[in-house]
């Protein structure tokens, strides 16, 4: 992940930004497109930043407002928050 490798995160960001999306998903779905915003506990940040990646194909992520609801993010969002 490239804010791991440019020292934003820690090694342990990925798998605490996986495990805290399945508990409060981040997607949304917006007028024209869906978006995601992943992001984890300030513990595994070293210093703050956003990293926006636009998907070839939209990637799958659940509703923030309603687990029930997929939504096929096209731009992600990925926080590194404080």
């Amino acid at each position: 992940m490239l804010l791991f490798e440019k020292g934003y995160v820690r090694e342990s960001y990925t798998e605490a930004l996986l495990k805290r999306e399945e508990i409060y998903p981040t997607g949304l779905n917006l007028q024209t497109i869906s978006i995601a915003m992943p992001h984890t506990d300030p513990s595994h940040v070293l210093k703050p930043a956003i990293a926006i990646a636009t998907m070839e194909k939209p990637v799958t992520f659940m509703h923030m407002g309603n687990t029930g609801v997929s939504v096929p993010a096209e731009i992600l969002f990925v926080m590194a928050i404080q």
